[in-house]
């Protein structure tokens, strides 16, 4: 494990690495979480191996994706940049694994066979006899909970490179320190920056420096909402809501994808419908209305569908066209702009009361990320952290510098409860597209639960999302300790029943989703 700050050097330690694998002959796997990552790390790659890297990943054309598999089957490419799939290309004599921001949930697959592409280049090195270095700022609890029994090395860096100082991080309390209104076109809108942050902004766009605005929120309003009847934007083929994206000017399911027009009156009973919450494209309108000067940049999935427009993101960044940038997650990771100064999490309290029992977990990895992209130059970095709960451990915690601390206290309490590290999990999601015979299995499935001592059957319960493309989904979660041998309790109880052709089961171990 090698665990560094964010701006401790990470990238070069493990390109030292690579090169010592690959000067002997053997075959090198540089993961990435997502290929979003890679546009600034591919400009470090070639500076110090000379030429770009060979990057795989699921956008590729059919005739590349052969070139590459061809290439690495006979030899020919020995080094390689790839998401999660690049570990099932045809290596040989493969030498070193590096996955980079290993605490990444993109890491695992979830559609089409689920595995956690961490733990399977895991278990690649532990096969062949070769070292894999997991690197992260932030360590996903598992990965310490190995370290802390012996299984893993931790190499740690614990200072800036090239003398860069870590931000200062506060809290802006938004119960005292409430948003005031903008006003676009003689109408008065709710904002959502408060009056401290915004001073903050003034003070750096007066000195030349950069912003980051962080709001993992796609789109303009994530609710569109009657106000009279109540009336509510949802999506027919999924039990989740419509985001308004202006910019499209159109409502987006971001489960699905599906598209639709926005009503110009509500459909129940005719009055207004109204936009309630914040999404990134919101706050742009915010920052230009409060400063009409500035330049702006959006980041999200919706912008950022390839690697050549985060590459003109990153060059205008780095010439200075751009004054505010405003993203969601995508923007949190690897990148390193020098004159980026200042860092506002508009809502920081997004992930923290999530069902997941790893909320506190990437909440804090998300925001630790997203505060490390202050300062990374010459100029010391500030950030601030809007919220409703500033006493909150996991928001005290990134303030006051006591990762270890706070990540001792939220493994000690999934000790107790005995969930991951300190226990197993495996999900049964049971899918159907009529809601009778999906009840009436699941029902059938329960009476033949097995009672093993060391697994827990619970359920069933409707999933999170209940309604997904037309399939509705019910849950079945199956606890046990380190120890228990899951997998085989599970085949089992299977083989009792017999699925319905109109039925289909996903078996998730160790899940890291739980909607």
């Amino acid at each position: 494990m090698l665990d560094g700050i964010t701006g401790s050097g990470k990238t070069q330690v493990y390109f030292d690495a690579a090169w010592r694998a690959y000067s002997k002959g053997k075959s090198v796997l540089l993961m990435m979480p997502e290929i979003s990552l890679t546009t600034q790390f591919i400009k470090r790659f070639e500076k110090r191996f000379g030429a770009p890297p060979v990057v795989w990943h699921s956008n590729l054309t059919a005739a590349r994706r052969r070139d590459i598999w061809r290439g690495v089957l006979n030899g020919k490419i020995k080094m390689l940049v790839g998401t999660r799939s690049a570990l099932f290309l045809p290596w040989k004599n493969l030498g070193l694994i590096v996955v980079d921001e290993e605490h990444d949930s993109s890491y695992k697959q979830e559609d089409m066979g689920n595995y956690h592409g961490r733990d399977m280049a895991v278990l690649r090195a532990k096969i062949s006899g070769f070292p894999v270095i997991l690197a992260s700022a932030t360590p996903s609890e598992e990965t310490l909970r190995n370290v802390e029994i012996g299984r893993y090395k931790r190499l740690a860096l614990k200072s800036r490179f090239g003398g860069a100082t870590l931000p200062t991080i506060k809290t802006i309390d938004l119960r005292e320190d409430k948003p005031v209104e903008y006003t676009i076109d003689d109408k008065s809108n709710s904002g959502f920056l408060s009056p401290t942050l915004c001073n903050e902004i003034s003070d750096n766009l007066s000195k030349h420096q950069q912003v980051m605005l962080f709001i993992n929120r796609r789109g303009f309003s994530p609710i569109v909402q009657c106000k009279k009847c109540g009336w509510v934007a949802t999506c027919p083929d999924c039990s989740a809501g419509m985001t308004y994206h202006k910019k499209l000017g159109k409502l987006l399911c971001h489960i699905c994808g599906r598209v639709a027009q926005l009503p110009p009156k509500c459909p129940d009973c005719g009055n207004e419908v109204s936009m309630r919450g914040a999404g990134l494209e919101k706050i742009e309108e915010e920052v230009k209305a409060k400063f009409p000067s500035v330049k702006t940049a959006l980041v999200s999935s919706d912008t950022m569908m390839s690697r050549q427009s985060l590459e003109r993101l990153v060059n205008q960044m780095e010439t200075g066209e751009i004054d505010v940038v405003i993203g969601t997650q995508i923007l949190a990771k690897g990148h390193h702009f020098p004159n980026l100064t200042l860092v506002g999490v508009v809502d920081s309290d997004m992930g923290l009361f999530g069902t997941d029992f790893r909320a506190a977990e990437r909440t804090f990895q998300q925001l630790f990320q997203v505060a490390g992209r202050a300062g990374r130059g010459d100029i010391p970095g500030r950030v601030f952290l809007q919220t409703y709960q500033p006493e909150h451990p996991v928001l005290n915690a990134i303030c006051s510098g006591t990762r270890d601390e706070f990540l001792r206290a939220d493994m000690n309490a999934r000790r107790a409860a005995k969930m991951p590290p300190f226990g197993q999990l495996i999900a049964l999601v049971v899918e159907g597209q009529k809601e009778n015979v999906l009840k009436q299995f699941c029902d059938n499935l329960l009476a033949v639960a097995p009672n093993v001592n060391g697994a827990k059957i619970m359920g069933p319960i409707m999933a999170q999302v209940y309604q997904v493309r037309n399939w509705f989904r019910m849950r079945f979660l199956i606890a046990g300790d380190v120890k228990a041998n899951l997998q085989p309790v599970v085949k089992a109880w299977l083989s009792r029943v017999k699925v319905p052709a109109n039925i289909r089961i996903k078996i998730d171990v160790n899940p890291q989703n739980f909607m």
